[in-house]
């Protein structure tokens, strides 16, 4: 395991981790440890966020003015499948939040 790590995710399903460090992240195997993929020299990268539904896995990067995201269906090839241009601010009580000044897109209607 890696030294120093920020945060730790555990898939749904419980078969990988995703451990956040201040360059990167780091995918691993939730039962051994193994490590299965790395993602580094990421430009200060402020939020990381596993985030899963509908048969997909994404690891959200949040920097100043944008967030990447990464496919991790694939532990162990984690891919770079786009970016949203917004702000995100922190406070250390509540969390990031968004600049509310941007404009919102509403949801898809179901």
């Amino acid at each position: 395991m890696p030294g120093y790590v920020e945060q730790l995710f555990v898939d749904m399903n419980g078969t990988f981790l995703v451990l956040t460090m201040a360059d990167g992240f780091q995918v691993r195997n939730a039962r051994t440890g193994e490590l299965l993929s790395e993602v580094r020299d990421l430009s200060f990268p402020r939020h990381l966020v596993l985030a899963e539904g509908g048969g997909g896995k994404v690891v959200a990067v949040a920097y100043p003015g944008a967030v990447d995201l990464f496919d991790v269906k694939d532990p162990q090839a984690p891919e770079r499948i786009g970016q949203v241009s917004l702000n995100l601010y922190n406070d250390s009580l509540n969390g990031p939040y968004l600049n509310t000044r941007q404009p919102m897109v509403p949801a898809r209607e179901r």
